[in-house]
């Protein structure tokens, strides 16, 4: 629900903090683990659904898909490895990254959109089983027609899946698309931690097709309304460090940028449930106020029963055992009842 402008002053200059920050700072606080700072060896793992016949996306720590555009299946794996250099400059090094391929070549602009649709379809249950393995953080980032490849995957997810981070990078959409009623309002707000859209004004390959006099290009100018935006969204201008549509990936400004938010989103403990942000009330260390609105009422009680039996609630017993049996069951929707 915000935007930001980024700069390549103010980025070197916060680089040698979050250097710091990867090298030591955060573990020494605990705060971080190994895998958000270590270095990758491996080259990135491609993973091309149109030749897997039994796909499946690695189970590590810190997962790192990158999604290509239009007609990109081939240069894909290498914008992979240019993207997961400019975020290791920035401080953050997933322990894989996975090139994800799909069907990007039908040469017809609207089939290729309901190609990318069916390819998101595809990528969310991989990326399910990643959680349900016991996988941690999801780092989902696509280029041009990737993007909404990324945001499909999103949209296909079942209730109470959520991906840590999602950067689409010039996306090929209307701005309105991500405000209150659009395409995908509803997946980024129950299904993404943090979403950072990347565009440029530089970006004439998408503000030709995209936008105009009623609307915005999403991925050349952003979102149309930001305050319409779900609360995790967030718009980046790199008007300043991306000159066209090919630059986004080996930009050092971008790469600092999606570093330094996905190390503080390691340093975030923060969770999320159905588009909620629990928190804990009145000095417990119990996450009474269910809904993140400040307060505690019926809706906090009604919203965890609903979503009672949620990895969100169910990994995280110590935040929702208001019973204090060690357990997350119906007692505690009584006792969290019983507290207002």
């Amino acid at each position: 629900m915000s935007r930001h402008r980024i700069s390549s002053r103010e980025l070197v200059d916060r680089r040698a903090v979050l250097r710091s920050l990867g090298a030591g700072g955060l573990a020494a606080t605990g705060a971080g683990t190994a895998s958000s700072v270590a270095a990758q060896t491996d080259e990135p793992v491609v993973l091309d659904l149109r030749e897997s016949v039994d796909p499946a996306l690695p189970v590590v720590d810190e997962l790192l898909i990158f999604v290509h555009g239009w007609f990109g299946s081939s240069a894909g794996p290498d914008q992979a490895a240019a993207l997961a250099d400019s975020l290791a400059a920035g401080g953050y090094e997933a322990d894989r990254t996975v090139a994800l391929v799909w069907d990007a070549s039908n040469p017809d602009a609207n089939a290729v959109l309901e190609d990318g649709a069916a390819a998101g379809a595809e990528l969310a249950p991989l990326i399910q089983a990643v959680t349900d393995e016991g996988g941690g953080s999801i780092r989902l980032v696509g280029h041009s027609l990737g993007g909404r490849v990324a945001l499909d995957s999103l949209a296909a997810l079942d209730e109470g899946y959520v991906v840590d981070t999602v950067s689409p990078l010039g996306i090929p959409a209307d701005g309105s698309t991500v405000t209150e009623g659009g395409r995908w309002y509803d997946a980024i707000a129950a299904h993404a931690r943090e979403v950072r859209n990347y565009y440029s004004e530089n970006d004439d390959v998408i503000r030709g097709d995209f936008g105009g006099t009623d609307d915005t290009a999403l991925g050349a100018e952003g979102a149309l309304d930001p305050s319409a935006t779900p609360h995790t969204y967030t718009d980046v201008d790199v008007t300043d460090a991306v000159s066209n549509h090919g630059a986004y990936t080996s930009s050092p400004v971008l790469g600092q940028d999606l570093a330094e938010a996905m190390v503080q989103r390691d340093d975030d403990d923060s969770i999320e449930l159905n588009g909620y942000e629990p928190q804990p009330y009145d000095g417990s260390e119990r996450y009474y106020d269910v809904t993140g609105n400040g307060q505690v009422g019926f809706n906090d009680v009604v919203t965890f029963f609903e979503h009672l039996d949620e990895p969100a609630v169910q990994n995280n017993v110590s935040a929702f055992d208001f019973s204090a049996d060690g357990s997350v069951g119906f007692a505690d929707v009584v006792s969290l009842f019983e507290h207002l």
